[in-house]
């Protein structure tokens, strides 16, 4: 099982989300769609949750903290609590692992609503319902008797921008700080995607090499006092080589996927491709005898 899980995240999983990494082209909508810009103005005012002023968009949730109890094997996460421990669990090769029963605290939704302010825009009504992005919302969070409740809001400014296209924007900024925070978005963006695909990458060969790994580590358990820390030096050595494999392999689809996405370093790739295959034609001749200059 480990090995076809490992696999699906090297073969599949990792080169997926570097193409859409990569397909990212925030930037190109916002230019292409149609921009209109000026001063909102509010038919509806909404106060905004830290009291500044108006908002035109807000979007609260709230979640309830709650506590439960679950058996875990091997690694423990920050937010367990070790109630007791429990038997240990072994596979088919011997390896075993401890076991607890732990206690975790988790935050579960309760509910999720959305409010808007009614706006115009030169003479346009503003539909947050429509808006794929907004670029300049804050975000308020808070806590108490087990609550949390997070608020994302759009606060209100002299100016405006609505962009509809392939993608709708919504911003409270100018076209021009608009299409600056839209750049740095989608550099954002696709960096968390990339540094996704290649911690994918890595677990993907971490996993599969497990498969082999640990069964033939078994043979250091022979070796008295010493089995334990050969098979482990031995171990982190392994996944070691195994992390910079996986990470060579992600750089070379990073870049493979950056020139496929791009139709220009495609062309000049291709042109790159024909401007060699001729120049080996024109010097090669029809006994295929590479001509020698006099």
């Amino acid at each position: 099982m480990r090995l076809l899980i490992g696999l699906f995240m090297i073969v599949f999983l990792s080169p997926v989300t570097l193409f859409f990494a990569e397909s990212q082209d925030i930037v190109k909508d916002f230019k292409n769609g149609r921009a209109t810009t000026g001063t909102p103005q509010v038919e509806e005012v909404l106060s905004c949750p830290d009291e500044s002023g108006d908002c035109f968009y807000i979007k609260t949730k709230i979640e309830e903290q709650v506590t439960s109890e679950k058996e875990i094997c091997g690694d423990l996460p920050e937010n367990a609590v070790v109630i007791n421990s429990t038997e240990e669990k072994c596979d088919g090769e011997g390896n075993c692992e401890p076991c607890y029963l732990t206690e975790q605290t988790t935050w579960q939704l309760l509910s999720e609503t959305e409010q808007s302010s009614i706006t115009l825009l030169e003479g346009k009504t503003v539909n947050f319902e429509s808006a794929d992005l907004f670029f300049g919302s804050e975000t308020k969070m808070s806590e108490a008797d087990g609550l949390r409740t997070t608020e994302t809001f759009l606060p209100l400014n002299d100016t405006m921008t609505l962009v509809e296209g392939e993608r709708t924007f919504i911003t409270n900024m100018n076209y021009e700080a608009s299409l600056a925070a839209a750049k740095v978005y989608q550099k954002t963006l696709k960096w968390s995607m990339r540094i996704g695909a290649l911690f994918i990458m890595v677990m993907g060969f971490l996993i599969f090499s497990s498969q082999f790994v640990e069964p033939l580590l078994g043979v250091f358990k022979v070796v008295p006092f010493l089995g334990g820390v050969l098979s482990g030096a031995s171990k982190s050595l392994i996944y070691f080589v195994m992390a910079l494999l996986a990470t060579a392999v992600w750089a070379v689809l990073l870049v493979l996927m950056m020139i496929f996405t791009n139709i220009w370093l495609v062309m000049i790739v291709a042109a790159l491709a024909l401007a060699g295959i001729i120049w080996k034609v024109k010097n090669t001749n029809p006994k295929g005898k590479t001509q020698k200059k006099k």
